[in-house]
């Protein structure tokens, strides 16, 4: 009975995704993408991550983000450009300013993504611009009660001054000031 009622309802998954339901597309995108109850494909997992990410649905484009952060074996390369662009892409084009995070925290203020941006600032990039950058995403994304992005804060914060604590009490004294941490 139950094996019937799953195929029953990927079934009805897969018609409602392909009459163009985007929530249906994020769900097929990922069931593929883990594997379960169907065999893991991620080119169909792009496929409709892709499809409902072009409608804006925020966690098709931070699933397409994480894919392309981490890659998939030999099947997805890793592509920090492509992983960026999905964690940024939560606005219209018409609003790409020079100062594009701002906007985006200001619009969307989506803890996840905010970290796995840090995350590839910190970890990719590691230039003193990003890891500030980095700092502030993850102040936002920790004052929303977001767990991971507390620690990685840390290491951010220890990356940039060096176990220096007495910096970094100042620096947070400083942010704190502006933001409640």
């Amino acid at each position: 009975m139950i094996k019937n009622n799953t195929n029953r309802g990927l079934n009805l998954l897969d018609k409602s995704s392909s009459a163009g339901d985007i929530k249906a597309n994020f769900v097929i995108g990922y069931l593929y993408h883990e594997g379960k109850y169907i065999d893991r494909n991620m080119s169909k997992s792009i496929k409709h991550y892709k499809y409902a990410s072009s409608f804006n649905n925020f966690y098709s484009k931070n699933n397409l983000g994480v894919i392309y952060k981490n890659g998939i074996g030999d099947e997805i390369p890793k592509n920090i450009g492509y992983a960026i662009e999905y964690f940024d892409e939560h606005y219209p084009e018409d609003i790409r300013v020079e100062n594009y995070f701002d906007e985006v925290i200001r619009r969307w203020e989506d803890k996840i993504s905010m970290y796995n941006l840090a995350h590839i600032y910190i970890y990719e990039i590691k230039t003193d611009e990003k890891i500030d950058e980095s700092i502030e995403l993850l102040i936002k994304s920790s004052n929303q009660n977001f767990e991971p992005s507390k620690y990685l804060l840390c290491i951010s914060l220890i990356k940039k001054h060096n176990f220096d604590f007495e910096k970094i009490q100042n620096e947070l004294t400083k942010k704190s000031q502006n933001m409640v941490i």
